[in-house]
């Protein structure tokens, strides 16, 4: 069971020249029913490839606990009518500012200035939002200065989960002689150059939250131990590998190349970023159900399927996305990698 984070009620009480002040309950409406849900709900939460698949599912699920949701992808109109989707489900809940929560942003992980841009537009989606909340504190509020001292909104991005990414098959030697090198190295670049460049970008974003915590106000101040408010992370990342970092098969030497140096990244990453309170880590889920394995037909899902010991069938999306959901949330985690596969060992084919 995890130990209880301290208590960040719905109801704020302040003092104020020996005055008790009791801000209304509707001041903190968007935090959620539960402390872990407050790491979530409020803050900026950027998902690359988050229109499909993994990504969508994750998508889904922090903006179903309150999070502001910036979606990465290439391709606008699904990208842009899943936003919509999402956005109908959150003007809905207890909270809302009246903004759209959820926003699509056409991105190509591997382009520096698209991220930047992508950021930039999570940045101020997320200022929109905590401007338009506070004006709806300061109507029910007393003393405005008491809630502006402790705002419910980071001003810059506070999640990152990498799901962008491809997976061809091809030998390095086949029938037509050696692999292509601009085959791996389309695979690199989208794997894993494409998530370093995604995570470096969000970092820088993420640091800057530091002003807004009240007990770490700069990377300075940051002590190992010195952890004296435990619900203020600055940030988390989550990458995605997959069990190919560890089990690649005939064909897959470009993508577990790719995957492997994600996984490889997790460990030096968390050691650097704890010096801004930045938490990284990673999954390599085995085999999914996405839309574009089960284009391949009942027959390949059920033969893959029946490879896994236990659950005998494939990962949901939605597993995946509570996987990345509970390690924004656990604050002890940090510098792991998970694999999510039902013990699955793959064959060399």
């Amino acid at each position: 069971m995890l130990s209880p984070l301290p208590p960040f009620p719905i109801l704020l009480i302040y003092k104020k020249k020996k005055k008790r002040i009791k801000i209304k309950k509707r001041i903190m409406s968007a935090a959620l029913a539960t402390p872990l849900a407050r790491q979530i709900a409020g803050k900026s939460i950027l998902v690359t490839g988050g229109a499909s698949g993994l990504g969508a599912a994750t998508s889904a699920l922090f903006a179903s606990h309150g999070a502001h949701v910036t979606i990465l992808d290439l391709d606008a109109a699904v990208g842009e009518a899943f936003a919509r989707s999402l956005n109908d489900a959150a003007a809905a809940r207890p909270g809302a500012t009246g903004l759209p929560a959820v926003q699509f942003v056409k991105t190509d992980v591997r382009d520096p200035e698209q991220v930047a841009v992508a950021i930039a537009a999570a940045e101020e989606l997320q200022r929109a939002n905590q401007e338009a909340f506070l004006e709806g504190a300061h109507s029910t509020s007393t003393d405005a200065a008491a809630v502006a001292a402790h705002p419910p909104y980071y001003e810059h991005v506070f999640g990152c989960i990498n799901c962008a990414g491809l997976g061809p098959a091809a030998k390095v030697l086949g029938r037509k002689g050696p692999m292509e090198l601009s085959f791996f190295q389309n695979i690199i670049e989208v794997n894993l150059i494409g998530t370093f460049n995604v995570t470096r970008l969000a970092a820088a974003s993420m640091a800057q939250n530091a002003a807004q915590n009240p007990s770490v106000k700069s990377a300075d101040a940051y002590e190992v131990g010195a952890d004296t408010t435990p619900y203020f992370d600055n940030g988390v990342i989550v990458n995605t590998s997959s069990i190919a970092a560890f089990d690649g098969q005939i064909g897959q030497a470009a993508y577990s190349a790719s995957k492997g140096g994600i996984t490889s990244l997790t460990l030096p990453l968390a050691r650097e970023l704890a010096a801004h309170r930045i938490r990284v880590n990673t999954i390599c889920p085995g085999v999914a159900r996405t839309p574009l394995l089960e284009k391949f037909g009942a027959k390949v899902v059920e033969a893959l399927s029946a490879n896994v010991p236990y659950p005998r069938r494939l990962l949901e999306p939605r597993e995946y996305a509570e996987m990345a959901l509970f390690l924004v949330q656990h604050r002890y985690m940090n510098g792991e990698t998970i694999r999510m596969d039902g013990a699955l060992r793959m064959a060399p084919k």
